[in-house]
């Protein structure tokens, strides 16, 4: 099991606070997400991070570096709001006509910037913390943009060091099945709950070393480093009956979770974009084929 996180006491708690509160007052639609792109990138400099800007047009990435260890790892958080007018009389309400931070992606801003901040002023690891600020999650598929804007290439996180050392190194993304339906059935507040147990379940079976991450919605994705190439099926179709059996029950209706997972190994020579291509379309593949099965390309 992973070891249990201590809560933090942050003494700028109350400026994420004003920070959220300042960007959910004025919400910007995908690709447009000038305004908080450079609130964002202005914070990261102030705490002395290296900032890239205009990455995917609006994208920010925020490069963290302690000790000596080139190993890199991501932090990913998503700026974009949604076309909706928003009802609510709090003073923070959203400043724009049917625009509105509905999915909580002011939060996320925040608190990735929190990250940033703390880890800057306490860098007790050694490695490169990436902490990128992606547009567009909604609707637009900033991740996707993000990758084929050079993301990778320019912040190569595990994969690099796979590839130089050639260890082998397996990206699984996996997603829930059949997730509108659990929100249509019984609402989000089921929904969320169904994500919050499956986060748990899968951190439960991951090794010291490996990293989930979430890429947007209903969909994860899962760096698995020295991992033995010729088994690696076994311990994601462990991961696919674990997340099956989980007891899961909402306002008292039993609720079934399954996921459909698509995994790769990364090849010599790859881009990252080639491996997340390849595990992409071993998930669909996986979808396509019932759901609720293991793909490997």
């Amino acid at each position: 099991m992973p070891p249990s996180i201590p809560l933090l006491e942050l003494d700028f708690q109350s400026e994420l606070t004003a920070f959220r509160r300042d960007i959910h007052a004025h919400p910007e639609l995908a690709f447009n997400e000038n305004r908080t792109a450079e609130m964002v990138a202005g914070e990261l400099e102030r705490y002395g991070l290296e900032v890239h800007r205009g990455i995917a047009r609006t994208g920010v990435v925020g490069v963290l570096r302690a000790g000596t260890s080139q190993r890199m790892i991501g932090l990913r958080a998503d700026m974009d709001a949604l076309p909706l007018a928003e009802l609510n009389e709090f003073p923070h309400h959203s400043r724009h006509l049917c625009r509105m931070h509905a999915c909580g992606h002011d939060g996320h801003t925040a608190l990735l910037l929190g990250a940033a901040r703390y880890l800057a002023a306490h860098p007790e690891f050694d490695g490169i913390a990436v902490f990128i600020f992606q547009p567009a999650e909604e609707s637009e598929g900033g991740a996707a943009v993000m990758i084929e804007d050079g993301l990778f290439e320019r912040f190569p996180v595990e994969a690099a060091r796979a590839q130089r050392t050639g260890e082998a190194l397996s990206l699984v993304m996996f997603d829930l099945d059949h997730f509108k339906a659990i929100n249509d059935a019984h609402g989000h507040p089921a929904g969320d709950r169904a994500l919050r147990e499956v986060v748990r379940a899968v951190s439960g079976q991951l090794r010291d070393g490996d990293l989930l991450g979430r890429i947007g919605g209903e969909e994860f994705v899962v760096l698995l480093p020295n991992i033995n190439p010729d088994k690696y099926q076994k311990p994601l179709e462990n991961l696919r009956q674990t997340i099956k059996s989980i007891p899961f029950r909402f306002r008292d209706a039993r609720v079934e979770i399954t996921i459909s997972i698509g995994a790769t190994l990364f090849r010599t020579g790859d881009h990252t974009t080639d491996a997340f291509e390849r595990a992409d379309k071993a998930l669909y593949s996986s979808k396509h084929s019932g759901r609720d099965q293991v793909n490997l390309a």
